[in-house]
């Protein structure tokens, strides 16, 4: 197995990958354990990122003072909200085999996005070259790489359930994960307020 080569293809060539990654023979556990490593880098890749766009952590708490956003910005909860992204992306993926007649298993689908997903990191590292230079072309780094995510997910869908129209795959794919991502977000931020507003009260 060249992995080098199923990076490249991965890259530039998202279809054609699928036979490939379904043939490996991974458990439950080992993916699971796959998409926490790779949740653990994308969040790790993105705290570096923020010291060089915000300039530093000062700067990111007199931003958002009394604010629940400021959560989004600890690795911690960086890293659970990358893994629950990879999560949602699964059953969503999962799920769309109800509106096909090719029927595929949580494992195979887990494994698929584990690697696009890992795939997608090369595309953070080079955002973490750039916002170390300059950020003036941090915003292109990261355009390119939504780009290509959406894209590369719905090209494998495409192929593993049989759909015609990557675009159409693309966009439902889109509008039904930002909606969940969404919902998961206001009540986290929601709850996160409330807590701060709490705490505030008690001082």
């Amino acid at each position: 197995m060249d992995i080098y080569k199923l990076y490249v293809n991965t890259l530039f060539k998202p279809a054609s990958i699928c036979d490939e990654i379904r043939s490996f023979s991974l458990s439950r556990q080992n993916i699971l354990e796959g998409t926490v490593f790779v949740a653990c880098l994308s969040a790790l890749l993105n705290s570096v990122m923020e010291k060089f766009v915000f300039g530093s952590t000062e700067k990111v708490n007199e931003i958002f003072s009394n604010n629940s956003g400021i959560f989004l910005f600890n690795p911690f909860a960086a890293f659970l909200l990358e893994l629950l992204f990879i999560f949602v992306l699964i059953v969503t993926i999962f799920n769309f085999g109800n509106l096909s007649r090719n029927k595929r298993d949580i494992e195979e689908v887990g494994k698929l996005v584990a690697w696009v997903c890992f795939v997608a990191l090369s595309f953070k590292l080079a955002q973490l070259v750039v916002a170390a230079s300059s950020t003036n072309f941090y915003l292109i780094f990261r355009v390119l790489e939504m780009i290509w995510f959406v894209w590369a997910l719905s090209s494998v869908v495409c192929v593993i359930y049989g759909y015609k129209s990557v675009i159409m795959t693309a966009v439902t794919g889109l509008i039904v994960v930002s909606f969940v991502m969404v919902v998961f977000m206001i009540v986290i931020l929601a709850m996160m307020q409330s807590f701060i507003n709490n705490g505030s009260m008690n001082v």
